[in-house]
């Protein structure tokens, strides 16, 4: 088993449990019940699915089964809070991710470069965003 695919998911899952048992939510199988009135998210999302975290371990080449749907396209991804799908893509992140790593990370790295601060669309993008914000009038 590739020791880094069980950790990414171990953590999360460690991480989402003590997050249920504080704010005292459980998780069904699909669905969220939530006994929480401070908005409380998942691990898996944690309510940013651009984080930093899944971009960095994914530059870096590493495998990770996510549910971060803005970039579904980087990485082992599976939708929602889908365990079983969850749990293929895992188990195929153990058993192929090794194969290609190279490929694989070359891949991640294309694919995360629109991230990037020398995207030049994306900061022209922000820029304009930022100019229209200033031009208006307050309130």
């Amino acid at each position: 088993m590739n020791l880094t695919v069980f950790l990414a998911v171990y953590v999360g899952a460690r991480l989402k449990s003590q997050q249920d048992r504080a704010s005292g939510s459980r998780t069904t199988r699909n669905a969220r019940v939530s006994g929480s009135e401070h908005g409380h998210r998942d691990f898996a999302s944690t309510g940013k699915p651009l984080n930093y975290f899944y971009l960095e371990v994914r530059w870096q080449g590493y495998p990770l089964v996510h549910n971060a749907h803005l970039c579904a396209d980087l990485g082992y991804y599976y939708r929602d809070n889908d365990v079983e799908e969850g749990a293929r893509r895992a188990i195929e992140a153990t058993d192929c991710h090794d194969a290609h790593t190279s490929w694989y990370r070359e891949k991640q790295r294309t694919e995360i470069a629109r991230y990037l601060p020398d995207n030049r669309q994306l900061v022209a993008t922000y820029a304009a965003l930022l100019d229209d914000l200033i031009a208006r009038a307050p309130r």
